[in-house]
């Protein structure tokens, strides 16, 4: 049984009230960091059902844990996929991720891994349900009106960084700690509708950290105790569970 409570949220970033399931988003050092050798995670969130256009978000995410030939040090690898829409302007953004970790073995009590994400990234909208200021003939919303709005729907493609690094002591199998921490959109990537030359809307770095407790209870009952902390220029949030 997972309990979970928002304390505050304030983002702008893709996130998800159990983060320590959205591996890729958490740390780019969890890709490959689990006991098995492949994993399969899918992610699904919609909200505000009442809204003409509800938000939905999705991720998907396969990863797996290799270790070197004759090396006890590890590498971790996988591919996934985020969909987020939102808004009357049906604002969406599409993302194919590439992940890899590397943890070098340093003994079984502690574990160091760091982890790099490079994804291309694009943005879309749909104007239809749009209305404009410049549409306001006095009396009503006129839509033959022209708004003097020049946009593209799409925005260029964009090349979007990340990286991170996490440490776990193992007291036990079962018993241990995680600490995380990444940076996401490193390279502060253009994400503007109006093109490249015209004008440059940049996306702030976003900064994660988190920490993870698991404690064997019993041999059939684990308590599993999380938080995470984002912040993402004035933005900020605070999960716990």
């Amino acid at each position: 049984m997972v309990l979970g409570k928002i304390m505050l949220v304030n983002g702008q970033d893709l996130h998800y009230s159990q983060f320590y399931y959205n591996y890729h988003n958490l740390s780019p050092s969890t890709i490959g960091q689990f006991d098995g050798d492949d994993r399969v995670t899918l992610n699904y969130r919609n909200q505000w059902l009442s809204l003409p256009v509800p938000y939905n978000t999705i991720s998907f995410l396969y990863d797996g844990n290799r270790f070197f030939k004759n090396h006890k040090s590890s590498y971790g690898f996988g591919f996934g996929l985020d969909y987020d829409r939102a808004g009357d302007s049906k604002l969406s953004m599409a993302r194919l991720v590439l992940a890899m970790s590397y943890s070098p073995f340093i003994s079984k009590q502690h574990h160091i891994s760091i982890g790099f994400t490079p994804s291309v990234a694009q943005r879309r909208l749909g104007e239809e349900g749009l209305r404009w200021d410049k549409q306001w003939n006095g009396d009503r919303y006129d839509p033959n009106i022209s708004p003097n709005e020049n946009f593209a729907k799409s925005g260029d493609f964009f090349i979007d960084l990340g990286a991170g690094l996490s440490y776990q002591f193992n007291l036990t199998q079962r018993t241990k700690l995680l600490l995380t921490g990444a940076a996401y959109h490193l390279n502060k990537p253009n994400q503007s509708f109006y093109g490249v030359i015209d004008q440059f809307v940049n996306l702030p770095i976003r900064y994660s950290g988190s920490a993870q407790i698991s404690l064997g209870l019993w041999p059939v009952l684990d308590l599993i105790l999380s938080g995470n902390y984002q912040a993402q220029e004035k933005y900020k949030e605070v999960l716990a569970s």
